[in-house]
């Protein structure tokens, strides 16, 4: 019993101490930038003529949207898929969608200028940038087929 009030004692005189402790405050708080940037394929393609004639084992690949845009241009001979006015699916104008400043900026310029203001303006500041592997494709797509302005620096 003396064991238990000894030990009592003792978290009391404890937390007392720890209590009246103030440790020093900063005032700077650490913030983060995310960027995720994410895009599904518009029009997953594949041509299911060729599906025979791939060799067993090697990779079967959908259009990424660079190919769809040059899909559209020159559908290929028994291209089901079209609109009920005769246009080539997809209905979506992709060169248009990823031409806007939004898109241009998201994937080819801002994560890395804000990272640039952030080290030099801000230098405990943390930043993110995901993109989804759909996303990676399709702007390297734009990259071989120089189908879209501003995708084209291969280096």
């Amino acid at each position: 019993m003396k064991l238990v009030r000894r030990l009592g004692a003792f978290l009391l005189a404890l937390s007392i101490v720890v209590s009246t402790h103030t440790p020093a405050a900063y005032a700077e708080i650490s913030a983060s930038h995310v960027y995720h940037n994410h895009m599904p394929n518009f029009w997953a393609y594949y041509d299911t003529a060729k599906y025979a004639s791939t060799p067993v084992g090697s990779p079967i690949r959908y259009t990424y949207d660079g190919q769809v845009i040059e899909l559209k241009k020159n559908p290929p001979a028994g291209y089901p898929y079209f609109l009920p006015g005769g246009a080539p699916m997809p209905h979506d104008d992709l060169v248009a969608y990823y031409t806007h400043h939004a898109k241009t900026g998201a994937y080819l310029s801002w994560p890395w200028q804000v990272a640039g203001d952030l080290k030099n303006n801000h230098p405990a500041t943390g930043m993110q940038v995901t993109m989804s592997g759909s996303l990676l494709n399709n702007v390297d797509s734009f990259m071989y087929t120089n189908n879209v302005n501003g995708y084209n620096n291969k280096a």
